[in-house]
C-alpha cells in the first residue's frame, strides 16, 4: 500500500513538473505570421447601366408614339364594346328631354 502510495505521488509529481515545463514553453514561445499576397491586378470595365439601358431620343419619340395609338385604338375598341350602353344612353337623354319640355308646357 505504501509503495503504490509513492508511485501514485511521484506520477502526480511528473505531470505537474511536465505540465509546468509545458506552460514555461507557452509563456515563452515565438511565433512568426508570414502575409502573402499575390502581386496580381484585377482590372475590370464597369458599364454604365443608366446610359446602357436608356434608349436614345428617336427610339423614345417612336415608342411614345406607337404607345399613344395603341391607348388610343385600345380606347375606341373599349367604346365599339360598349355600344349597346351608348345606345341606351342616348335613349334615355332623349327620353329625359322629351319628359322634361311636356313639364315645361303644362
Amino acid at each position: 500500500m505504501a509503495h503504490y502510495k509513492d508511485q501514485k505521488y511521484e506520477t502526480e509529481t511528473d505531470r505537474r513538473i511536465a505540465n509546468l515545463a509545458i506552460l514555461d514553453d507557452v509563456h515563452y514561445a515565438t511565433f512568426t505570421v508570414q502575409l502573402f499576397q499575390p502581386q496580381l491586378a484585377d482590372e475590370q470595365i464597369i458599364v454604365n447601366p443608366e446610359r446602357v439601358v436608356r434608349a436614345e431620343f428617336g427610339t423614345q419619340f417612336l415608342l411614345a408614339v406607337r404607345t399613344g395609338f395603341e391607348s388610343f385604338g385600345a380606347l375606341f375598341i373599349f367604346l365599339i364594346s360598349c355600344w349597346p350602353y351608348l345606345i341606351l344612353l342616348v335613349l334615355g337623354v332623349l327620353v329625359y328631354r322629351k319628359v322634361s319640355r311636356k313639364k315645361l308646357s303644362v
